[in-house]
């Protein structure tokens, strides 16, 4: 077929259906609107499995392999044969699938059928709907096909855990968690890890398809009683609940420390007892967050974030757009050919559409970031690199489920700020000034991790926080370190506060604030410019900013040094 001829035969675009689909009875490439009403009564299924990385460009698939119609090539891949592949997509159970070696078009580098400009933007498309062709699945699988289930592996070891059918693992809670962050670890390793858990793409097929079947290389599957889902046998969802847990359990313990209250287990006694081994456990809960299977679900942006940068894309801007379906955003148009700041940009303005204020439920970051030859202080696009550790793992929240057309709207404009703008049908929106602060847990994030400040004994404390205006997100209940006439609030703080002669008030984000406080004064205000750190304000009010700069500095000193010394290694200067 010439080029002209498989031009004409690319479907219009549906947004809400694939424009492919694989018939695996007759071995044939289908255009989804020629067997539609097959489709819609059948359904069709999906597999989520990972091929990038032993694909072999160099080496099109013979033509005699492929399926009947297809008007592209497809790369070999080394780690499986075309056969053994077919017969695990058999055990999906459709007539049709969507596979997206076969549905996506594909380009080799010595093919006969080089794809052409439509088919290549017709390919954009095809990933920018993903998170509707997995929703409309009507089955599906994961294939791990470098796992067997037959042989112990830290992937079986972790799934397992718990588990009287899992190996042993330590009793004593120290030692139990250093053994689930070296599996963590261990699972994305070559020699004994599993490729689903390191590919970018996969990432997002695993929350789209969360109580999807975990099928291994030969298309068997894990059971155990500990399995709740697709009678007993080990799903997506297996792989992110005991982590989750597990992570909750330590943050809960550093808000105890917080709040002044007793230690119920032996990690919270441990964190109390040296900032040696807080600063352990802080480390430990960064590494668990940053492996991905933490709240790896849908509607948790932050999460999917910081699991990204354990994951691998074989380009840069996959990192952004093969999120998309994940974070479940529509119509945002996928561009290859932009820089990556701007990627980043477009990314993230449309998860601040969708989210709100889920998307800045994070700490007050307080630590270096470094770009290329420099350090720098923290922007906001950092947020879609996952440097953020999201407060969500240590508080129950509200945001989000409903509450936020109560709230002002955000949104990020192109020069990277952040504005806060009134509710639908206001014109002005509330900042709390002048509070009488009882009791406060500020959550901030250094090089070490999540540190709470507060008032109790074994923490720090945040340096003229009553001088901080607050935007309240949500009401909390009493806590026995406030008098009861104070009021509990979850609000961000706004340091840095003032009005330039445009009238817009600007501030610097000081991350979330619990806090409880007799009263204060409300002050309305028809907009507000909200900057990541101090260094991105023109200008303001010196003494303030000189404060808030040298707290800054003070916190994040010891990684400075250690920063400037990578940077002068880096660059080739002498270090002594």
């Amino acid at each position: 077929m010439d080029q002209d001829s498989r031009d004409k035969n690319i479907p219009p675009n549906d947004p809400k259906n694939p424009r492919w689909l694989l018939d695996l009875h007759n071995w044939k490439f289908e255009r989804y609107i020629d067997i539609a009403s097959t489709v819609e009564t059948e359904g069709y299924g999906i597999v989520s499995y990972t091929w990038g990385y032993i694909a072999d460009f160099s080496r099109p698939q013979p033509d005699h392999e492929l399926p009947i119609g297809l008007p592209w090539d497809v790369p070999t891949t080394t780690g499986f044969d075309l056969d053994r592949a077919k017969e695990v997509m058999a055990t999906i159970g459709t007539r049709y699938i969507w596979w997206d070696w076969m549905c996506v078009p594909q380009e080799t580098l010595n093919g006969q059928r080089t794809i052409t400009s439509h088919l290549r933007n017709a390919k954009r498309e095809e990933i920018g709907k993903q998170l509707n062709i997995y929703r409309d699945a009507k089955k599906s699988i994961v294939w791990l096909h470098s796992t067997y289930w037959n042989l112990q592996t830290p992937l079986k070891t972790l799934l397992l855990a718990g588990s009287k059918e899992g190996v042993p693992l330590p009793t004593d809670p120290e030692a139990y968690l250093d053994e689930i962050v070296q599996l963590l670890a261990r699972i994305r390793t070559r020699e004994e890890g599993e490729r689903w858990l390191v590919s970018g793409w996969t990432l997002q097929e695993g929350v789209l398809l969360p109580e999807t079947v975990l099928v291994d290389g030969a298309g068997n599957t894990l059971q155990d009683d500990t399995f709740q889902h697709n009678g007993g046998r080990a799903s997506v969802i297996d792989l992110t609940a005991s982590t989750t847990a597990l992570a909750i359990g330590v943050a809960k313990s550093f808000v105890s420390q917080a709040d002044g209250q007793e230690q119920q287990n032996k990690v919270g006694r441990l964190i109390d007892e040296s900032l040696e081994m807080a600063n352990k456990f802080r480390q430990t809960l960064r590494i668990m967050v940053a492996s991905g299977l933490v709240a790896y679900s849908k509607a948790s942006p932050l999460y999917i974030l910081n699991g990204k940068r354990n994951r691998e894309f074989g380009m840069a801007q996959d990192s952004c757009w093969a999120l998309i379906g994940a974070m479940e955003l529509e119509g945002v148009p996928v561009k290859y050919e932009l820089p990556m700041d701007d990627i980043k940009m477009i990314f993230l303005t449309a998860l601040f559409e969708k989210y709100q204020w889920t998307m800045l439920l994070l700490p007050q970051p307080l630590f270096p970031v470094f770009r290329e030859w420099w350090w720098t202080g923290f922007r906001w696009t950092d947020i879609v690199d996952g440097l953020m550790i999201p407060v969500g793992l240590f508080v129950d929240t509200q945001i989000g489920s409903g509450s936020q057309s109560q709230l002002p709207r955000v949104s990020l404009d192109s020069t990277m700020t952040v504005i806060v703008q009134p509710p639908n049908q206001s014109q002005t929106f509330c900042v709390l000034k002048n509070l009488d602060i009882k009791w406060y847990l500020h959550y901030v994030q250094t090089e070490t991790g999540v540190e709470i400040r507060s008032l109790a004994p074994k923490t720090n404390p945040t340096p003229h926080i009553s001088d901080a205006v607050f935007l309240k997100l949500e009401d909390l209940g009493k806590n026995d370190n406030a008098p009861s006439i104070s009021s509990g609030m979850r609000c961000v703080a706004i340091m840095e506060f003032w009005t330039p002669q445009d009238n817009i008030p600007v501030g610097v984000f000081g991350g979330i604030v619990d806090l409880w406080a007799a009263d204060g004064n409300a002050v309305e205000v028809p907009s507000l410019k909200l900057y990541p750190t101090a260094q991105n304000t023109d200008s303001g009010p010196t003494n303030t900013k000189s404060r808030f700069r040298h707290e800054r500095d003070a916190a994040g000193q010891e990684c400075g040094q250690e920063a400037l010394l990578i940077t002068l290694r880096q660059s080739g200067q002498p270090v002594s």
